[in-house]
């Protein structure tokens, strides 16, 4: 086939055409058509040598057009085993040159010039174009039995490959911008989880057996309580880490998406499994997975519009996504950006000759505008919507029959704090497996009052939380047992209390004092209020 392809060569040199073509070999380029499906372009150059000159010599005609570009000198772009690529073809010609019978043998080269059109990356602000380049050369030696060599056979064929890619962005000019959204994201969580771990402290020290503890005992059983909140409410509680971290990847989103894509890009098409590739593979993966905190902020805004907790005070509800959901969502993701070399599809959908000038080569690499790639957001939202509905599947399999659960939280965080705190719910993915959307424990339970203490310690340690309560000061209703002499705090006032379950005969147990400020409450009272 080389052969053939040599020979066409030689009768139609300085050839040049435009080709549009399909690339596809990751799951992402298989699920999008219409007008999102990525259009690819090239124009290719075919030039035939019979004798070792440079191709880039300024008399020769036509004049490769990558002459005129960056990476036709290798060396310049920090590779030293090759100089320019014009002097290394015409060196490799000489040197099978030397290796030949000159008086029957025969040697000539073709060489095939193909450049990507600059392909822009979209969804994210920054800028990211992609251009990928690769000249191809193939020797042919043949055997020749008469003076002109027209009767000949070929007893040897070779290619060899030049190829690279240049990726243009603007990234390093966000680069201050996006480590400080993030610095500022990661910082507001390491303050909320030192104030949760205060809060704990000071919830256990509180209580009449611990008074008296030793340091490390305190320290266990705030280690103890410390953990049994859920980390999932703790991580994607507050918009304000979540929305700084969603800014900063909507900055850079399509600038990495194109690196986890590159780096699977290897020699002949095959992935590089040295250690230091490996790891490096294992960073991008990693970081593709920052597409989280966009499944976060969509699933609090959709939490927010649907919330099933009303003005009915006797169901206390907060709706939300099982535990781990969202990172089982984006993890999953990540398939749709693995390179798959079975399933690769490189047809050519069409082409169309060109001229060969210098001038109009430049001038279409560089403006043909149609060849948009949907990154960053766009595929986003598409991969992650996927990635929701295999999850869906997965956790079906294994009995969990809704993503949805109601969790039973106190009064006061339903009137006192922001609700989408609880857009991931308290409970676990796999450890609950009841079809029932409320699966938060029974009301009267005491392991349903000890969360209670949980949630309260939870959103009363959150800064901004912390600050809103100091900003308002919120009054709650204080209720004294008659007989107990024990105070109940509560938001909601006799009138509306008396309709709730349990507290039917309120006036006859308990007396009615006026309201207090919240704020003036000792911790453990605080985080006790109903």
């Amino acid at each position: 086939m080389l052969d053939s392809l040599v020979e066409a060569m030689r009768l139609l040199p300085g050839t040049s055409f435009r080709a549009d073509y399909r690339f596809d070999d990751i799951l992402d380029d298989y699920i999008t058509s219409g007008i999102i499906k990525s259009k690819l372009r090239r124009t290719v150059e075919i030039h035939y040598l019979s004798e070792p000159f440079d191709i880039c010599k300024p008399n020769y005609n036509p004049r490769p057009h990558f002459c005129e570009m960056p990476w036709s000198n290798f060396q310049s772009l920090g590779y030293n085993k090759i100089s320019a690529m014009s002097t290394h073809i015409q060196a490799r010609i000489e040197s099978f040159i030397a290796t030949l019978n000159q008086s029957n043998q025969f040697i000539d080269m073709g060489v095939i010039v193909s450049t990507s059109h600059q392909q822009p990356w979209i969804g994210s602000v920054a800028i990211t174009k992609d251009t990928i380049f690769d000249v191809v050369t193939i020797i042919r030696v043949q055997n020749c039995t008469d003076a002109d060599k027209i009767n000949c056979t070929t007893t040897q064929i070779q290619d060899f490959r030049y190829e690279g890619g240049f990726n243009n962005t603007n990234v390093p000019r966000w680069y201050s911008l996006v480590k400080f959204l993030r610095f500022l994201g990661q910082s507001y969580n390491i303050i909320r989880v030192i104030f949760l771990a205060i809060g704990c402290y000071y919830a256990r020290v509180a209580e009449a057996r611990y008074s008296d503890a030793s340091m490390s005992l305190k320290v266990w059983v705030t280690m103890t309580t410390f953990l049994r909140i859920p980390a999932q409410v703790v991580i994607y509680g507050s918009w304000f880490p979540v929305l700084l971290f969603v800014l900063a990847h909507g900055i850079d989103s399509s600038e990495l998406y194109y690196c986890a894509t590159k780096s699977f890009v290897g020699l002949e098409g095959y992935v590089q499994t040295t250690p230091s590739h490996l790891i490096y593979l294992l960073n991008m993966l990693t970081c593709h997975m920052r597409n989280v905190w966009v499944l976060s902020i969509g699933i609090k805004a959709i939490m927010f519009i649907s919330q099933e907790t009303t003005d009915n005070p006797s169901y206390r509800g907060l709706l939300g996504v099982r535990g781990y959901l969202l990172s089982l969502v984006s993890l999953i993701s990540i398939i749709f950006d693995i390179r798959f070399i079975a399933i690769r599809n490189s047809d050519i959908v069409n082409l169309h000759p060109v001229s060969a000038s210098m001038d109009t080569a430049i001038i279409r690499y560089q403006y043909l505008v149609s060849d948009y790639r949907f990154s960053g957001f766009y595929s986003d939202v598409r991969n992650l919507a996927l990635s929701f509905l295999i999850a869906r599947i997965l956790l079906w399999v294994v009995s969990i029959r809704s993503v949805q659960c109601s969790t039973r939280v106190p009064y006061c965080i339903l009137t006192f704090c922001n609700r989408t705190m609880f857009s991931t719910s308290w409970s676990p993915l796999l450890l609950t497996l009841s079809i029932d959307k409320n699966c938060t424990t029974p009301y009267n339970s005491n392991s349903h009052k000890s969360e209670h203490l949980l949630m309260n310690i939870l959103w009363m340690t959150d800064p901004i939380e912390g600050l809103s309560l100091i900003w308002i000061s919120p009054r709650v209703f204080s209720y004294c047992h008659k007989e107990s002499k024990i105070r109940m705090y509560h938001p909601l006032a006799s009138r509306d209390l008396e309709n709730l379950e349990g507290f039917s005969r309120l006036k006859e147990e308990y007396d009615c004092e006026p309201p207090v400020e919240l704020n003036g409450l000792s911790w453990r009272e605080r985080i006790e209020c109903s």
